[in-house]
């Protein structure tokens, strides 16, 4: 019985090792794990993942499928990408992945922004103040976002500071027109009152502030020109927002600007933070920011 037993073992271990999908017991679930590990392109991310399944870490479709969405930007979506490619042929390879996504409309896009993707335990962080806002969290159902109950508008601080929505890319340059002005891509959640005061300001280093709030100012940039600066900790966002928008749209940023945004976009790269809220984007807007994802194409485009 004792060598039956070792003999069973070592069959089990020589098949688990030649096959390691054998970690899912349900015969359904290994065929649809073996379906979807072969899906796969990258044959590197393929390897991982087979390793991670033979040490037992993914033995679930659920767990298998939570990997693969992490990992899908690696090994699929960028895939009709020329990775040697460069500057505007770059660029129309990039507005070809990202265009035609799905519109929530203006009031439905506010609705997932302050809801769910800045959403933190019911507050809503503003993203140049910082000031965090009570915002009851919405639900999605049946792929659509329930209406969230605005607890926090007009109570804090006063009647002029309430949850807003900052269009990176100012809606007077492209006349409110949809997608844009629904594009949750370059959509942020604001205290109304630094929101009123950037205005369409463009984005610049303030040599000489006439306001300022927690690392935000309104000002004059080197060449005397009015300019807003946003925070040291979300210069980022704003950069890769707006290398986004140009991108996606096919809108030109103005010389000056774009050198602070790049500047910006070295000091402040992508965090979990932001990774976290493009991978909730996509899955309500259908596409993604290549430059949260690919900080480096920034570096291939040398005007944008």
């Amino acid at each position: 019985m004792r060598k039956l037993s070792l003999c069973l073992l070592a069959m089990l271990f020589a098949v688990c090792v030649l096959n390691p999908l054998c970690a899912f017991e349900n015969e359904k679930e290994h065929a649809e794990a073996v379906k979807k590990v072969n899906e796969i392109k990258d044959q590197k991310t393929r390897s991982e993942i087979l390793d991670q399944i033979k040490l037992g870490n993914i033995d679930t479709i659920k767990k298998l499928e939570q990997v693969l969405s992490e990992s899908k930007v690696e090994y699929g979506y960028y895939d009709s990408i020329d990775r040697g490619t460069r500057d505007q042929a770059l660029k129309i390879q990039l507005g070809k992945l990202i265009r035609n996504h799905t519109s929530l409309g203006y009031s439905g896009a506010r609705k997932v922004m302050y809801g769910i993707l800045d959403n933190v335990n019911g507050k809503v962080e503003g993203i140049y103040s910082g000031t965090k806002f009570p915002y009851k969290r919405t639900v999605m159902l049946d792929g659509k976002a329930m209406p969230g109950v605005n607890t926090g508008a007009k109570i804090a601080r006063g009647q002029k500071h309430f949850l807003n929505c900052e269009h990176v890319w100012p809606q007077s340059f492209f006349n409110k027109k949809e997608p844009m002005r629904s594009d949750i891509h370059h959509l942020m959640s604001a205290d109304a009152v630094p929101n009123g005061i950037r205005g369409h300001f463009p984005f610049s280093v303030v040599k000489k502030a006439y306001w300022s709030e927690n690392g935000s100012k309104h000002g004059i940039d080197k060449n005397g020109k009015q300019c807003f600066e946003p925070r040291d900790c979300r210069k980022g966002d704003i950069a890769r927002a707006m290398f986004y928008f140009s991108v996606r749209y096919n809108k030109p940023i103005r010389n000056f600007e774009e050198e602070s945004l790049r500047k910006w976009h070295k000091m402040d790269p992508p965090d979990d933070k932001e990774k976290k809220r493009n991978d909730g984007i996509e899955k309500v807007q259908k596409n993604r920011n290549p430059f949260i994802d690919h900080p480096e194409m920034v570096e291939k485009i040398s005007d944008f």
